[in-house]
C-alpha cells in the first residue's frame, strides 16, 4: 500500500481536475516548486499509482446526442 503526504494527496486532487495543467500552475495550487511537482508525479508514476492519462469528451457539448 502507498502512503500519501498532503502534497501528493494536493497533487493527485490538481491532476484529478485536469491533468493538462503545466506543472507550473499544479505547482501553486500545492504550494510547491514546478520542479518538485515534476519528481513527485515521476515517483507517482514510477509507484505505480499513475497509470496514464485520459481525455474525457463530453458528447453532449459537441452535439452529439446518446445513443439508446
Amino acid at each position: 500500500m502507498i502512503t500519501l503526504d498532503e502534497k501528493n494527496k494536493k497533487l493527485l486532487v490538481s491532476l484529478i481536475d485536469n491533468c493538462r495543467n503545466p506543472n507550473s500552475k499544479i505547482a501553486k495550487t500545492v504550494g510547491v516548486s514546478r520542479e518538485v511537482v515534476a519528481y513527485r508525479i515521476k515517483n507517482l508514476e514510477e509507484q505505480g499509482l499513475i497509470k496514464k492519462y485520459t481525455t474525457e469528451v463530453n458528447f453532449n457539448g459537441v452535439g452529439f446526442l446518446p445513443y439508446s
